[in-house]
Parts: C-alpha cells; sequence; structure tokens
C-alpha cells in the first residue's frame, strides 16, 4: 500500500466494570440462575495522526472485554460497543485493492485487535451493526461537514468486507448474525431457543430492547397480533426446536429489530 506517516495506536483507558443485569430481564430468567451481573474490562482504542506536529485523533474503538472470571453467556467473549472516525486520515487516496486507504489501515487495526483478543482466550465477538444520526454521534462530538453518514447496508457492507479480510487471514474461523444463528433451522443440530444464550453487554441494543418488550409483554393484544412471533412458534414447533414459549417469542422480536 502507499506509505502512510505518524501514526499511533494508543489504549488510552483500560478500567474494570461491573455490568448490572436489567430488572425485567433478571426476573424473566430467575428459574433459571441466570447471572445478576457480569465483570469486564472497558477500553478505549485511538488512531492518531500526525499532522503540521500535531496528534489528530482520526479513529476511535470503545470495547467490552469479558474474561474467564465473567459468567455465561458472556464468558470469554468481545464486544465492540463503539467505533467511530473523522475524516482527517491523509493522504486521502486508494489502497493497492483499490479501496480507500483510510478504510485499509482502520481493518487492519480492528483485525489486529481481533487476533490479540485471540490470543488472550477470547472465543467470540459481536458488535451491532447500526449507524449513527448527525445529532446522536457516537464517540467523537462532531465530525467535518463533508463528511457523510453511512447507510445501514454500507456499514453491514464495511463490517462485511473486514470479516472476510479477517477470514482470509485465518484470525476469524466462523460469522454468523443473531437471526441465523438462533432461528434459522439446520440439519446438524437442534438448538434451545432462549435469549439467556446471547452475550448481554454494556449499552447493547438488543438488551435495552428485550427489557422494553419485558415490560409491556402482558400487552395480550399486542402479543395476539404479532403474527410473526406466532410464526417463529410454529417454526421451531416443527424443527423440534425447544425452549420456553415467552423466551422464544422474546428472541424472535429481539432479531427482528
Amino acid at each position: 500500500v502507499p506509505e502512510v506517516e505518524g501514526l499511533t495506536v494508543r489504549v488510552v483507558s483500560s478500567a474494570a466494570r461491573v455490568l448490572q443485569v436489567l430488572p425485567c430481564f433478571r426476573d424473566f430468567f430467575k428459574q433459571g440462575n441466570y447471572p445478576g451481573e457480569f465483570p469486564y474490562k472497558s477500553k478505549a482504542i485511538l488512531l492518531f495522526q500526525k499532522n503540521e506536529g500535531v496528534d489528530v485523533c482520526l479513529f476511535a474503538m470503545y470495547v467490552q472485554e469479558y474474561g474467564s472470571a465473567s459468567p455465561s453467556p458472556n464468558q470469554r467473549h468481545v464486544y465492540l460497543a463503539y467505533i467511530d472516525s473523522v475524516k482527517y486520515f491523509r493522504p486521502e487516496i486508494k489502497s493497492a485493492s483499490g479501496e480507500a486507504l483510510r478504510t485499509f489501515v482502520y481493518h487492519e487495526i480492528l483485525i489486529g485487535y481481533l487476533d490479540y483478543c485471540k490470543k488472550q482466550g477470547f472465543v467470540s465477538c459481536s458488535i451491532w451493526a447500526c449507524p449513527s444520526t448527525k445529532r446522536d454521534d457516537y464517540v467523537l462530538y462532531c465530525h467535518p461537514t463533508a463528511q457523510k453518514m453511512p447507510r445501514s447496508d454500507k456499514l453491514r457492507s464495511w463490517y462485511q468486507n473486514l470479516i472476510k479480510k479477517a477470514v482470509r487471514e485465518g484470525v476469524v474461523v466462523e460469522r454468523n448474525t443473531l437471526y441465523d444463528f438462533f432461528l434459522q433451522p439446520t440439519s446438524e443440530c437442534k438448538a434451545v431457543i432462549s435469549a439467556a444464550c446471547l452475550p448481554y453487554c454494556e449499552n447493547d441494543f438488543w438488551p435495552g430492547e428485550a427489557e422494553k418488550l419485558l415490560e409491556k409483554k402482558d400487552d395480550d393484544t399486542s402479543q395476539k397480533n404479532d403474527i410473526q412471533a406466532g410464526r417463529a412458534l410454529r417454526v421451531a414447533k416443527r424443527d423440534d426446536r425447544k425452549g420456553n414459549p415467552e423466551d422464544i417469542l422474546l428472541v424472535h422480536k429481539v432479531s427482528l429489530l
């Protein structure tokens, strides 16, 4: 690739934290001894480039590392909580592969981090790929006016290209989505469908939505009108997939958000 100068990656924060499970979700699984909290390490990793003698922050990623001391389903799991960037990377050219050079560099940082996590004993990593809005910045509080916010399909494509590279390099061995992993039948196994199997991470999208759904789960009218949820139950029964019916409904609703 063309030469890039003045890049520095820094871990600017590394702090031990404890995630408390939201009350409705905890009560929903109280019979199954679901954990009430998950200890983890929160890290902030930034990329800087020296521009006219000044270190300029170009790229930021916040991660959560749930180690061996954290109970299942979070044990040895990494969550990419936030990723953000500003379009000040120089030079603003394409790499030999045809993608923007800044994209190549950002991908390499993420692949390098995943490789580091794998060597530390972590076995899985997740991210909810959702673009921010202009009034809802993720990490950096402002962006250049010329910088466009990616659409959902563009952002997913960005992550898919990243994962393809990581697979080619032998860092990632398997990729999946929440919906495919928990709701699509396979000929190899008949999985138990349960939201308790999903990694439960701080500020992740689905735990907050699950909490809202559980708060209003007593609304019989809304459940009767939920045709898709009923369809999910029929599919689960047809394929001999086991699980509590209310739990299956919860997973199905969350997976479609």
